[in-house]
């Protein structure tokens, strides 16, 4: 207590501190001074340690992904020394002197301001696992690995040296198993022989004596290469997404055995054939009925019209034109089931011929109404022939419109391969779109167009063509 009031009254007093008391004073402040100079130059020469250190690391890495990546044959040294000492073990490197583009032994880079010394070194392993020499099962004596050492020294600051090491092998040296199975794809004859790809049919496979069964073929693909080599017997089968399906040539049938040998080694290609079943099915051993209404463009029956069923599917006997009754219709009975197309005429109207029916074995609930137009007054209509070529596979209905607004005509005829097949028309004098469609399954494909045909001349005869080879 003594003291502190001496120094409260030195303080207020007016001859302030004494020399001895400043020198004690600015000692005190010196030394902290110094230990808060000593602290940040400790800390900043930390920091460029770590930042040395973390560019050796990294510079480390990159060239050995640099060097992995100049691929197995090509990694050796172009320099340096025959061996190296690694842990107190001397190893011989793989140098090539002659190889220019091959590892620099030893140089400098500089990466992040820090200079440092990198050594690249290559050594061979031979694998204890497979013998030793010429021994060695995979026949390359004692080269089976190489092994890569990328050593970074630092050569400012503190000494260190940062040491990464990678092994590359010879992937070409490795036992190749060889693939071997079925690869069996189901293709449309009647498109080109194409794949059946549309994911909205799908099948079955069973392969005998190799216990796959009712395996789902999708897409028209199936792929086995765990199989063992043999003789089998697989049998595609339809399901209920592809029921319109059947084996080429057999319509009847709703599944499909054939051979299928699987060669050691090999992978045996197998394609089969199936085409789309069209809606009327032809069956020589099977009648029906065919029943007819003709009428005028107001729906009244029209009393004087013949009407000319022709087979297309391979049916006989041809049936021969009837005339239809008072009320414009007329009932075929006896007829083989399949399909047909109808010619229908009567005095003072336009022919419709290529109509496509199909006679089934049920009676049929409602007649085929065919509506027959007026003839227009002579010289009010043009003569129109439309030639249409399939070159697909197999049988295929087309149809073919002309259509200039709400006027329209159509006609559909069978068509087999390679053989031109003439549509006729008599359209009013006018302009007209003129489109080609094609029959698979319940669906009709507009295949192509002529857009905005004029026909606006009685005579001569206008012709227009198609050739198409898919449906």
């Amino acid at each position: 207590m003594i003291r502190l009031h001496r120094l409260i009254a030195r303080a207020r007093d007016d001859e302030g501190m004494t020399i001895v008391e400043l020198m004690i004073s600015m000692f005190i402040m010196s030394v902290a001074v110094f230990a808060m100079i000593q602290l940040m130059g400790s800390t900043v020469v930390g920091t460029l340690r770590t930042r040395q250190r973390e560019a050796a690391v990294a510079l480390a890495n990159r060239m050995t992904e640099q060097i992995r990546s100049n691929g197995y044959t090509n990694i050796y040294m172009k320099d340096g020394p025959t061996t190296y000492v690694d842990e107190g073990v001397t190893y011989t490197t793989l140098r090539n002197t002659s190889c220019s583009s091959c590892l620099t032994y030893s140089q400098s880079v500089t990466v992040s301001g820090f200079t440092f010394t990198v050594l690249q070194v290559v050594i061979g392993v031979d694998d204890a696992q497979d013998g030793t020499g010429a021994a060695d099962v995979d026949t390359d004596l004692t080269l089976d690995y190489k092994r890569i050492i990328v050593e970074v020294q630092s050569t400012t600051g503190p000494s260190f040296d940062y040491k990464t090491q990678s092994i590359v092998h010879d992937v070409t040296k490795d036992p190749v198993t060889a693939v071997q199975g079925l690869h069996v794809e189901i293709h449309d004859p009647d498109n080109g022989d194409t794949l059946i790809s549309d994911d909205a049919f799908d099948w079955t496979i069973t392969v005998s004596g190799a216990g796959v069964l009712d395996q789902t073929v999708d897409e028209g693909l199936y792929n086995d290469f765990a199989l063992l080599a043999g003789s089998y017997t697989c049998t595609l089968t339809q399901t209920e997404n592809s029921k319109d399906w059947y084996p080429q040539g057999f319509p009847a049938a709703t599944s499909d055995s054939f051979a299928c040998a699987v060669t050691a080694g090999t992978v045996t290609n197998i394609t089969r054939e199936w085409q789309q079943r069209e809606d009327c099915l032809v069956d020589a051993t099977k009648t029906g009925k065919l029943w007819v209404k003709v009428t005028d463009a107001d729906g009244a029956g029209i009393t004087t019209a013949s009407v000319d069923p022709t087979p297309t599917g391979g049916q006989t006997p041809d049936p021969a034109a009837q005339s239809v009754l008072s009320n414009g219709e007329i009932i075929f009975t006896g007829l083989p089931i399949g399909p047909y197309t109808i010619a229908v005429s009567a005095t003072g109207y336009v022919t419709q011929s290529g109509l496509t029916v199909c006679v089934a074995e049920q009676d049929p609930t409602e007649p085929q109404e065919v509506a027959l137009s007026a003839n227009p007054s002579p010289g009010t209509f043009a003569a129109l022939d439309v030639t249409v070529t399939y070159t697909g596979g197999g049988n295929k209905v087309f149809e073919v419109t002309v259509v200039s607004g709400a006027t329209s005509y159509e006609q559909q005829q069978t068509l087999k391969k390679n053989t031109p097949v003439t549509f006729s028309f008599q359209p009013v004098l006018g302009t007209y779109d003129v489109t080609l469609y094609c029959q698979k399954g319940k669906n009709w494909n507009r295949r192509q167009q002529l857009t905005a045909q004029s026909f606006t001349t009685a005579t001569p005869a206008y012709t227009r063509s198609f050739s198409e080879a898919h449906c």
